[in-house]
């Protein structure tokens, strides 16, 4: 894709995150306000949302991430250009740091989250913190 499509996917995914993440909080404190087992479920499917909504901040911030290395990678750049894509680059890896974290307990909650068995994908509790140590080193930050 060329760069402008990228920067409308990017938007999309943004949109996209922020929509779902929203609506799993709405249906969070929709939660609250149920009793036994249908608070379980609602809270359950209320991370559920979440989880995708922040799924779609990865993507949104990995390609960003994705365009801005294409910056600093061009030998026809200029110094400044290079320098402002690595500020973006840190900026969106603490942006990424930021919005792993809050899915930290969200799939401590519920473990069948970020399992997908057709790909074999793992995103669990645990790929999660792994993903935050490796950006604590490469990055320098949450720390």
């Amino acid at each position: 894709l060329n760069e402008k499509a990228h920067r409308i996917e990017i938007e999309l995914f943004n949109s996209a995150g922020e929509r779902f993440v929203a609506a799993g909080r709405k249906l969070r404190a929709f939660a609250d306000e149920l009793d036994g087992e249908r608070r379980v479920r609602a809270r359950r499917e209320a991370g559920v949302v979440e989880y995708i909504g922040r799924s779609f901040f990865t993507c949104a911030n990995v390609k960003a991430a994705a365009l801005a290395e294409r910056t600093v990678l061009d030998e026809k750049s200029s110094e400044a250009d290079r320098a402002a894509a690595k500020a973006e680059i840190q900026r969106l890896a603490e942006k990424e740091y930021a919005n792993t974290a809050a899915a930290l307990p969200i799939v401590e909650t519920d473990s069948l989250l970020g399992w997908e068995c057709n790909n074999r994908y793992m995103g669990g509790r645990e790929r999660l913190v792994w993903k935050l140590l490796q950006m604590e080193k490469l990055y320098n930050i949450g720390k």
